[in-house]
């Protein structure tokens, strides 16, 4: 299993092992920074930052996150923006 992107490529989901290794995508995750630009969106990492995007869904929605199928990540219901 790699352990994320080639140096200088930019992270993608793709490179994460998920769903067979999600601690380890965490973890790569993680260890990029507080909050990730992805090929596709952000990922926030750190609890404050995690509670800005939870707490302000008319700026950090993810109406558009799981619009691609075969998307790695399942949907739960905290993927779902609360109701207007």
């Amino acid at each position: 299993m790699t352990a994320g992107p080639a140096a200088g490529k930019p992270l993608t989901l793709n490179d994460l092992p998920v769903p067979e290794h999600r601690d380890t995508a965490w973890r790569i995750l993680h260890d990029h920074g507080r909050l990730i630009e992805l090929d596709n969106g952000f990922a926030a990492t750190r609890p404050d930052i995690i509670e800005a995007v939870m707490k302000n869904p008319e700026i950090f929605s993810s109406k558009e996150a799981f619009d691609s199928l075969g998307s790695p990540i399942p949907l739960v219901p905290i993927a779902f923006d609360p109701p207007p």
